[in-house]
């Protein structure tokens, strides 16, 4: 009888946890569906916290570790939110034409925002067509994929979450403090002030086609909703820069150019549909190298340091075995 209550108990496990998590992503889904993609960065990581709290809890982990790593990014995300309207707050200049002018000088004269939907969007009258679904696709994985490489690190152990926390803080931290000292006006902004040509912002265009107009909504709320001259440098990009970043090492060819191809994408999505300018791209790419060469160099040292800590501790060892 305890080897049957045994086998049962084992029977259970292996057959409740599949579909305690079956459960879990058809609910996901379905929400998906009726509202659409979400949008807020607060309830994207309130999904992946739930997640993985329920994953550890059904592996038999410390579900307490969960928030105890992931809370303090809610916060600094929900700090980074209030920040929306800190350019007006500060009085400090928003930079329109200044941006607006080193664009046009880096590509002769035209803007590429305005090049490319003057070229791109011929079709009357600024209808939908296929390849805005991919475009959609991309802008709107910035909302998901840079804590779902956070997650996939925080699975991988104690060693690879600090080595994403770092990055993605230092990276996000310190785009924060530029977009409130140095506020400046995307494209569509500039174009609605007449600095540039006719832009457009066409980031969630594309739903239309999927039949998901409830996530085009959303996307407008969420553009109306956060910081509207944050654009120098682009976070959108720096997040997609931090893919190959964090994955680079140990990869081979192939693999390192398919990582290279999401930032890539990610930046000609931005410039076309109006979000940023190309300079921002470059500055969001720039940013992210900065900061992972310097948690690098901090990485590296503290290693060192560790490595010398223990060569003392040897020698503090064998010189009480020589006594």
């Amino acid at each position: 009888m305890a080897d049957e209550a045994a086998t049962g108990r084992v029977l259970n496990a292996r057959w409740s946890r599949p579909a305690a998590l079956a459960v879990w992503t058809t609910t996901a889904a379905g929400l998906v569906v009726l509202r659409g993609v979400p949008l807020d960065t607060l309830q994207v990581l309130a999904w992946i916290i739930a997640t993985l709290a329920l994953v550890t809890a059904l592996s038999g982990g410390r579900v307490r570790r969960v928030f105890v790593d992931w809370l303090p990014l809610a916060g600094l995300l929900f700090v980074y939110r209030l920040t929306s309207g800190a350019a007006d707050t500060l009085g400090l200049p928003v930079h329109v034409a200044s941006i607006a002018g080193l664009e046009s000088a880096l590509f002769g004269g035209e803007v590429p925002s305005v090049w490319l939907q003057e070229h791109l969007y011929r079709h009357p009258p600024w209808t939908a067509v296929w390849w805005e679904v991919p475009i959609v696709l991309v802008y709107v994985s910035h909302f998901v994929v840079p804590y779902a490489v956070g997650a996939w690190h925080w699975t991988r152990g104690a060693a690879r979450w600090p080595f994403w926390l770092r990055r993605y803080a230092g990276v996000t931290v310190t785009a924060l403090v530029i977009f409130i000292l140095v506020p400046a006006a995307p494209p569509w902004m500039a174009a609605r002030l007449d600095i540039i040509g006719s832009v457009q912002r066409t980031a969630g265009r594309g739903w239309s086609l999927l039949g998901l107009d409830v996530a085009e909504r959303l996307i407008d709320t969420g553009q109306a909703s956060v910081n509207l001259v944050a654009a120098m440098p682009s976070l959108h990009a720096a997040h997609a820069a931090l893919v190959p970043a964090l994955f680079w090492r140990g990869r081979a060819w192939a693999t390192r150019i398919a990582l290279l191809a999401y930032p890539a994408a990610m930046g000609f999505v931005l410039v076309v549909t109006g979000e940023h300018y190309v300079v921002d791209v470059l500055a969001g790419f720039a940013l992210v190298a900065a900061v992972c060469w310097a948690c690098g160099r901090w990485e590296a040292r503290r290693r060192r340091a560790s490595d010398w800590g223990a060569l003392d501790a040897t020698a503090v060892d064998r010189a009480g075995d020589l006594r």
